[in-house]
């Protein structure tokens, strides 16, 4: 009688199991959908004055989601600071990274005067910090130890950024505005940069990033230049880039790449505003976005 009672309850275990297992995914599937919805909402709402696209990409998807203005999806633009990774990535494959003191100017070996974005200057600087800090006087410096045509290599390294017609003047490789991503022949579209992004990210395991990856978890963080995001719960990694725009002093193009969770990510954000003051309010909207995910925790 006994093992009647049990058989049958491990039964009633098993037909509830099974129930569990055919509803959950129909309820996260529903979550994604109103997910998608609101993030559709929010981002329409922020973009109403500006223009801007937002990039959104599970990994565990084929398929990008695009919010704003998607006829930016493919139109170029300077890749600013963003670049500055392909620049940290080639001193940590080849060990030249500095110890650096900014001052918020100073002068190249050719006797060059540079300027940092941030005239006060960063103080001393290790690779992670300059990051974090997105340091233009340390990554100069930096580019003074490389070899161009080795960061063009790693440049192209990357399928989606790979362009075997791309030329760089005498002058660009010069100036060594290639290291700050400032390069005139430099121009990416949000989808190419969505796509190296998620490369990026896929190389972060190997040991030897291990600084680099320490500065993208700053770059979010108090004192980072994408701090906004500090107010989320969550740990994320981030690169923030602002490039001078076309209508003005004041009007600039602000790039934020955002990937978490930070251990093995498995979403990442594009999030490119035109004319906008900055990176701040790139990184205000994409605060407000994550937010909205920790509303959703079943993502």
């Amino acid at each position: 009688m006994l093992k009647t009672i049990f058989l049958h309850l491990v039964l009633l275990c098993l037909i509830l199991s099974c129930s569990s297992v055919e509803k959950n995914p129909r309820a996260h599937n529903d979550s994604l959908n109103l997910f998608s919805q609101e993030l559709r909402k929010l981002v329409s709402r922020k973009l109403r004055k500006r223009d801007g696209v937002v990039l959104w990409k599970d990994l565990k998807k084929e398929n990008i989601e695009v919010f704003g203005n998607q006829d930016l999806l493919h139109q170029r633009f300077s890749p600013g600071s963003v670049a500055k990774l392909l620049t940290a990535e080639l001193a940590v494959h080849k060990n030249k990274q500095l110890d650096y003191y900014c001052t918020g100017q100073g002068r190249l070996q050719n006797r060059r005067k540079v300027f940092c974005w941030n005239y006060h200057g960063h103080k001393r600087v290790q690779l992670h910090q300059a990051i974090a800090v997105s340091c233009n006087l340390y990554f100069l410096n930096l580019a003074e130890k490389l070899e161009f045509l080795e960061w063009k290599q790693n440049l192209d390294s990357y399928t989606a950024l790979k362009n075997p017609s791309l030329q760089f003047s005498l002058q660009s490789q010069k100036d060594l505005k290639w290291a700050l991503g400032e390069a005139e022949e430099m121009k990416w579209t949000p989808q190419e940069t969505l796509y190296f992004w998620q490369e990026f990210i896929s190389r972060l395991q190997q040991p030897e990033y291990e600084e680099i990856f320490l500065g993208l978890k700053q770059v979010a963080e108090k004192g980072g230049t994408a701090e906004a995001l500090a107010e989320v719960s969550f740990e994320v990694l981030a690169k923030t880039g602002t490039i001078q725009g076309t209508q003005g002093l004041h009007e600039k193009n602000a790039w934020l790449l955002v990937a978490f969770p930070e251990k093995e990510p498995r979403f990442l954000m594009i999030i490119f505003l035109k004319r906008s003051r900055a990176y701040q309010q790139a990184s205000d909207l994409a605060k407000e976005i994550l937010l909205l995910v920790k509303k959703y925790e079943t993502l």
